[in-house]
């Protein structure tokens, strides 16, 4: 009965610790990537990624978001991307935080993608044109933050001589059934340029579709959350989401471009963090391989 009393008490410490700290403990990755080749007015260039901010996690707290915003601006980007799930339901939960998601500004711009969540699928009473009226409203609220709305659709940045082709898919459904849209809608921008840059906020589309993202260099992801579970020590990564995620946070290699998966800002389901604090990302192309 003790040991049963020490565990229930274990676990309420750590579900207030993760609720009251833990879910803003906003924690910045480096991550340099090694490019071959890379041209060289690319080299060094920042590129901060954040993810899943679902902005109801936010609404008691405002301040919070403005502080990870100030984070993201401090780390001098030149590009910012947001891999999707603004939201957890609908459109009226970013509408209080347009301005405060305007403050941060990368140097050449910012690139927003809409994540599943984004498409109004969890509304419980939502027909779809009801959904439609909600993908275009946050469509105009990501595009009155001053960023670039990717839906498979792409852009692409002059900087110096080089060009930077940034390509973002759609990612609708449910889990498991998350459907998504498609990168080769992008090819040609992504063979002419000096650098192919894939935004997919959900990590398993690299996995399940190698043919399609190996045109790109490099694909940013978000949508695991590291389950808001787990441990996070060093090179130490242990998480539930690795049952569902192959990758579901961190650098990966595959045979000729990399994955990151960034584990979100926001929460979703319950409201806390356990050893799985926010992050927001910082790559570096380095071109010294």
């Amino acid at each position: 009965e003790r040991t049963g009393w020490i565990i229930a008490g274990i676990i309420v410490i750590l579900v207030l610790t993760g609720t009251y700290r833990g879910r803003y403990n906003f924690t910045t990755e480096k991550v340099v990537i090694p490019v071959a080749g890379l041209h060289p007015d690319l080299c060094s260039l920042r590129i901060v990624l954040i993810s899943d901010l679902h902005l109801s996690s936010f609404h008691d707290n405002p301040g919070k978001l403005s502080r990870a915003m100030k984070i993201t601006e401090s780390l001098d980007p030149d590009i910012i991307v947001n891999a999707g799930d603004y939201v957890t339901i609908g459109w009226r939960e970013m509408e209080p935080f347009v301005e405060t998601l305007a403050s941060a500004k990368g140097r050449y711009g910012s690139v927003g993608i809409p994540g599943n969540h984004d498409t109004g699928v969890y509304h419980p009473f939502w027909d779809e044109n009801e959904r439609a009226d909600n993908r275009r409203k946050i469509e105009d609220m990501i595009k009155a933050t001053g960023s670039g709305y990717l839906s498979d659709s792409h852009t692409v940045f002059s900087i110096g001589e080089a060009t930077l082709s940034i390509t973002g898919i759609t990612s609708a459904g449910r889990i498991p059934d998350i459907v998504y849209g498609d990168a080769d809608l992008a090819r040609p921008a992504a063979d002419t340029a000096d650098f192919a840059l894939l935004i997919s906020h959900d990590p398993n589309y690299w996995i399940e579709n190698q043919d399609k993202v190996k045109h790109f260099d490099l694909t940013l992801a978000g949508h695991t959350h590291g389950f808001q579970l787990g441990v996070t020590a060093g090179k130490l990564r242990i998480s539930p989401a690795a049952l569902m995620f192959p990758v579901w946070n961190g650098l990966k290699k595959g045979d000729s471009g990399f994955l990151y998966v960034n584990r979100g800002l926001g929460t979703l389901g319950f409201p806390f963090r356990i050893g799985m604090p926010p992050e927001i990302t910082l790559i570096i192309l380095d071109g010294g391989v």
